[in-house]
């Protein structure tokens, strides 16, 4: 064996290995991914929705099916208007279905929607969705409590990843119309008529390295270019 030689491959080896951590770390994330979202500005058909002690309780849901894949760190968020200036209060839940029987998987209490404009307000972060699963996302107004739900009049296609299917129609519950109850999902729903605006998206591995990442990745390399040298006058 020549001295050293098994010395230097390994001091190589190490120094591979070091560039591909760096430039795994440098690749990072990126967010909002889409994976289904409808519409841009909010119009005379949007939906208003009403808690139970207003006499005539409305909610609504609108809902989607995943592919082959599964998602994480997933976000929901909808398009929303108190109908007070001082702001609404509502409940928002993901099910697996809608009707008698519904299960609800996440439920969240107590949000507001801003009187004055439309926002869209993020109800669910962190989620997990499996792969070839229903989910529905219902509205629900609390108490005398009013809820415009965003619709825009255009009704732009709507933005799907690939594999996920749109569950249509829509749907909204009141009890003039019967079947309307706590918890939401268990409600009876008839065909809403349109899209409302919500949009579901998740965090996914980005090609493209943040701003911190490629300074990070630039000092890896000019780090490397030191250890060759020194390795060299060896």
């Amino acid at each position: 064996m020549v001295p050293g030689t098994g010395g230097c491959a390994g001091n190589g080896r190490a120094r591979g290995n070091y560039f591909v951590l760096l430039f795994s770390l440098a690749i990072g994330l990126r967010a909002d991914t889409i994976v289904i979202s409808q519409g841009d500005t909010p119009g005379s058909f949007s939906q208003l929705l009403s808690g139970p002690s207003t006499g005539t309780r409305a909610y609504a849901e609108a809902g989607w099916q995943t592919g082959a894949t599964a998602y994480e760190g997933v976000t929901i968020a909808a398009t929303l208007l108190g109908a007070d200036a001082g702001g609404d209060l509502f409940d928002a839940y993901l099910s697996n279905a809608i009707g008698p029987g519904a299960t609800t998987l996440d439920f969240v209490s107590g949000i507001t929607a801003p009187g004055g404009g439309y926002s869209a307000i993020t109800l669910f972060t962190g989620l997990s969705l499996l792969a070839d699963t229903d989910y529905y996302l219902t509205i629900a107004p609390e108490g005398a409590d009013g809820v415009y739900w965003g619709i825009d009049n255009n009704q732009p296609p709507t933005v799907l990843d690939a594999g996920v299917t749109f569950l249509s129609p829509p749907g909204w519950c009141s009890d003039d119309a019967a079947g309307c109850s706590d918890p939401a999902p268990t409600s009876e729903f008839f065909d809403l008529g349109a899209i409302p605006m919500f949009s579901v998206t998740n965090v996914t591995p980005s090609s493209v390295p943040e701003p911190a990442s490629g300074l990070l990745l630039a000092a890896g390399l000019g780090a490397g270019a030191m250890m060759k040298r020194r390795a060299a006058r060896r």
